[in-house]
């Protein structure tokens, strides 16, 4: 049992932000030299090496296909239509997955929060990858992004986080929701550093990503360390049927306004 004191939670917490924000950031730029690297080399060593139980090893390895795919389209051997469509497919399934536990387990409302996500996940084709021209070298993209072109990804990616955070509250322990509150605020804190919102959904996932290599590779310390008692009675609180049912409305409101904003 880790014995750090609860006054170590925020700056554990904000060095673990730290930490996938910058993976995240060198990752979504730089397709080759930053995404190989730190979301193919690192989580296949994990993969092979580490001790993970079923739902991790699939997990990691969805994550691992995604960020292969945008390697292989820096390389130009898959089209970037072809990218964005099998991203989006994967976005299915993750949603899929995780409505289909919040109904089996009896949570309704997020359970219905994550249909009406996937009724709006259609916005994410409207999107395009933008290779850098200066970072073009010996046929390579060194520089390179690809982009929701929907306004609506806005309020998609508020209606997201929300009903994401809710679904793992309602998965892991109070430690692992408050790590995933620093996986989930990566992409928000990159799409306004940036000043470019279109890019949210590559961060997602690839913070996902950064932040799953990270929490399979020191478990113990996150779970020792971000132990909180304030935390975990305010997801307990989360957890109430009348904080669930309007935060299923918000998101289900969110996701379905995402539609008709141009």
């Amino acid at each position: 049992m880790n014995n750090t004191s609860s006054k170590g939670v925020i700056p554990f917490f904000l060095s673990s932000l730290a930490a996938i924000a910058a993976a995240t950031v060198l990752s979504v730029y730089f397709p080759i030299w930053g995404n190989i690297p730190l979301n193919i080399i690192l989580p296949v060593y994990l993969l092979i090496t580490a001790k993970m139980v079923s739902f991790e090893k699939i997990k990691l390895s969805t994550l691992i296909i995604g960020r292969a795919l945008t390697a292989l389209t820096a390389f130009t051997l898959l089209p970037p239509r072809a990218l964005i469509i099998i991203l989006a497919i994967l976005m299915y399934i993750n949603i899929s997955e995780a409505t289909l536990s919040d109904f089996k387990k009896g949570r309704y409302g997020n359970g219905i929060a994550g249909l009406a996500m996937l009724a709006s996940t259609h916005l994410l084709f409207n999107s395009q990858w933008i290779p850098v021209l200066a970072g073009e070298k010996w046929g390579l993209v060194h520089v390179g992004y690809y982009l929701i072109q929907s306004r609506g990804i806005l309020l998609w990616a508020v209606a997201y986080t929300l009903w994401n955070w809710n679904f793992v509250t309602g998965e892991f322990s109070p430690a692992v929701s408050l790590y995933h509150l620093a996986i989930l605020a990566t992409p928000a804190l990159i799409s306004v550093a940036f000043l470019n919102p279109g890019i949210w959904v590559l961060a997602r996932a690839t913070s996902l990503t950064s932040g799953g290599v990270l929490q399979i590779a020191f478990k113990e310390k996150i779970e020792g360390n971000l132990m909180a008692p304030r935390f975990a009675a305010f997801v307990a609180f989360v957890q109430k049927r009348g904080v669930q049912i309007p935060l299923a409305a918000v998101v289900v409101v969110l996701s379905g306004l995402s539609l008709f904003v141009g």
